[in-house]
């Protein structure tokens, strides 16, 4: 089964955003870049939009996208950038 994903790269002034994940499944304890899974209903730039403001309580927007990847257990998770 493939589990899609959508992250957002937050880049503002040369320095790049990252978040400490707590309390959760995957990377706990770690830090990343803000996203998550992409439900059934979304597509994944609004999925990273979404997660964006679900964990930073943030609104972006998507300027371009940057890369598509496959993590350790081979599902795909989408990448985007997002500029403030």
């Amino acid at each position: 089964m493939v589990i899609s994903g959508a992250g957002s790269i937050i880049i503002r002034r040369k320095e790049v955003l990252l978040i400490r994940r707590q309390n959760t499944s995957t990377f706990n304890n770690m830090w990343a870049n803000p996203g998550g899974k992409v439900e059934d209903n979304e597509t994944p730039p609004v999925a990273a939009l979404r997660e964006l403001k679900e964990e930073l309580f943030l609104e972006g927007r998507i300027r371009r996208k940057i890369s598509d990847y496959h993590d350790y257990n081979g599902s795909e998770l989408i990448g985007f950038i997002l500029v403030f």
